[in-house]
């Protein structure tokens, strides 16, 4: 890791991860990036912190992927950083101006020698350096203090009234908000058709048409397929295409879909209609294959005890492994979340 005394030499934000799964936040952070088209910058993790030093980002990029976002809370611009042992200013901190208030304190997790005291003496003895509002914060974590001006937060309050159990048709398998929304993200494109092959109740479907994608879900079973309709004309996404359909011979033209969020059945709490799951997968991956553009990346999920054969099934289909996470559910089932590129 490049050390913390040459990061002044370029701007550099903050963004506070979720603790509920940070390495999936740390993820979306990075397909984020690569939808807005930031080729060009060097990340640093820390608990539940990623700095992104890189000129490429902007004060609108940095909104957008705040407001898109699911495990990714806020975002700013670091004025100041600490190792606790000095403190290290980036070149265009002259900007900042005027108020004077008192800088709030975050800390993300305890750490001693955060060097949050080492930043504060410093700050008081910066001649014209004057922090406006509430907006200003030090975060600490891992053995660092950041000085971070706040220019964008996830509001999480949108999340909550179209959290699952809210909508006219329920599931108690549906998954929620934050990693629905997730997933649509993984897929880290910018615009274009987001298809949800297996699409259940619809949360991945919303979470994709909110965002503003062309949405495309599918599922075999009418009353599913039905009721996910129901939620989509809930929350005004009329719009979005529903389909009827099997995931495993899909009514649509070859190289035609820009993503895929998915979270395909296991055969315990959702159905895979009398086939086998790894037969499912076999078939579902194939048509993936198919229908997807050049270099469009799939996002699913598959039970931990199907990694094996999954693995192997992505090399047969032509995609490239782009990222796996496990996402524990309960003692019988953890979760493997696949990020996949077609080829």
């Amino acid at each position: 890791m490049k050390q913390l005394e040459n990061l002044q030499k370029a701007r550099m934000y903050y963004f506070i991860l979720s603790g509920r799964c940070e390495a999936l936040a740390l993820d979306e952070l990075m397909s984020l990036l690569k939808a807005f088209n930031v080729a060009n910058y060097n990340l640093y993790h820390y608990t539940q912190l990623a700095l992104v030093e890189s000129r490429d980002v902007s004060m609108s990029i940095l909104q957008s992927i705040t407001a898109r976002a699911g495990l990714i809370k806020e975002a700013g611009l670091v004025l100041a950083l600490s190792d606790g042992s000095d403190v290290h200013v980036l070149e265009d901190l002259d900007v900042v101006t005027l108020a004077g208030r008192k800088v709030s304190k975050t800390s993300i997790r305890s750490a001693s020698n955060c060097g949050v005291d080492i930043l504060e003496n410093y700050l008081s003895g910066i001649s014209g350096l004057q922090i406006g509002g509430e907006r200003a914060k030090i975060v600490c974590t891992e053995g660092i203090g950041v000085l971070g001006l706040t220019l964008a937060k996830l509001n999480t309050k949108e999340f909550k009234y179209r959290e699952p159990s809210k909508r006219p048709f329920f599931r108690s398998i549906a998954l929620p908000v934050y990693l629905s929304r997730t997933l649509v993200n993984l897929t880290a494109i910018r615009s274009g058709t987001i298809l949800d092959p297996f699409c259940g109740t619809g949360s991945i479907a919303i979470e994709a048409a909110l965002i503003g994608f062309r949405t495309i879900c599918v599922d075999l079973d009418w009353t599913i397929a039905s009721g996910s309709y129901r939620n989509l004309k809930y929350l005004n996404l009329s719009h979005v295409v529903q389909i009827a359909g099997d995931a495993r011979s899909l009514p649509l033209t070859s190289s035609t879909i820009n993503g895929v969020a998915t979270d395909p059945p296991y055969g315990r709490a959702a159905s895979t209609h009398r086939e086998k799951v790894e037969e499912l997968y076999s078939k579902f991956l194939a048509e993936l294959s198919r229908v997807l553009v050049s270099g469009g990346r799939a996002v699913f999920m598959a039970p931990h005890w199907l990694s094996e054969r999954v693995e192997s099934l992505i090399n047969e289909m032509g995609f490239r492994k782009i990222s796996r996470r496990y996402l524990y559910v309960h003692g019988a089932l953890t979760r493997l979340i696949y990020v996949v590129e077609k080829h």
